[in-house]
């Protein structure tokens, strides 16, 4: 099942679903000068592929358990793709079968290029469902 590399499948994620992005804390700085927070390019660009989860199919209270920090950024996946990205699925615990989604650039697992990094930053920043609990 699916193509690119193992575990990853990407059938099942449909474009009118919401994936949530965790944001780490340390994801979430303040504005030097104005003070304001909002979430940085370090979410989208630390790895080869970026990982979320299908809202449907979680609750913030799985989040919370798990990521008790971590605030959710939402990302339509119809956006997501306008963005030149693919979603896949890949799961992974502690979440449920199909839960776990990764973004990628192309199922060969290349990294985000800068204007998707910045398209799905720009997103997240204005879907942001819950800040992180920054300290």
């Amino acid at each position: 099942m699916g193509g690119g590399p193992a575990g990853a499948q990407q059938a099942g994620v449909k474009d009118d679903e919401v994936l949530w992005r965790l944001i780490a804390p340390h994801w979430y700085p303040a504005d030097p000068s104005t003070g304001l927070r909002a979430i940085d390019e370090a979410a989208f660009s630390h790895n080869s592929e970026v990982s979320a989860l299908r809202s449907a199919l979680v609750s913030e209270a799985d989040v919370k358990q798990h990521f008790p920090n971590h605030g959710i950024a939402e990302l339509p996946v119809a956006e997501v793709k306008k963005a030149g990205c693919i979603v896949q699925i890949k799961d992974e615990q502690p979440w449920p079968t199909g839960a776990h989604v990764v973004i990628r650039k192309a199922p060969n697992g290349s990294r985000l290029k800068p204007r998707q990094i910045f398209a799905l930053t720009q997103l997240a920043n204005a879907n942001l469902r819950l800040p992180p609990n920054v300290p």
